[in-house]
């Protein structure tokens, strides 16, 4: 019996020991847990941001292309009136010269 009670309290520091260490354990594992899912939504708002201002680029780019093109649409047509309308002068100045002959 003395010897078991000589041991029993080693035992039960052990135990104990082993317990806080495991208690720690869980501690510092439930941390490194939190801090990845902050990690985690942290590079989620920073990646939704980027694509975010990558969109915004994007769109004033288009609008940029969308104003190249109507300019050069409306110069195209500008260009074409314009031959059209002097190809109807020059008709005109044909039959207008044919009536007059």
């Amino acid at each position: 019996e003395r010897e078991r009670e000589r041991e029993s309290p080693k035992i039960i520091t052990f135990y104990e020991r082993e317990g806080r260490r495991e208690e720690g354990w869980r501690e510092r594992q439930r941390e490194r847990d939190t801090d990845r899912q902050t990690d985690r939504q942290t590079a989620q708002k920073v990646l939704h941001s980027m694509k975010e201002r990558e969109g915004r680029r994007e769109g004033r780019e288009r609008e940029r292309e969308r104003e190249r093109a109507q300019k050069l649409l409306l110069s195209m047509k500008e260009r074409e009136g314009g031959r059209k309308g002097g190809e109807r002068d020059r008709e005109r100045e044909i039959q207008t010269d044919r009536q007059t002959d």
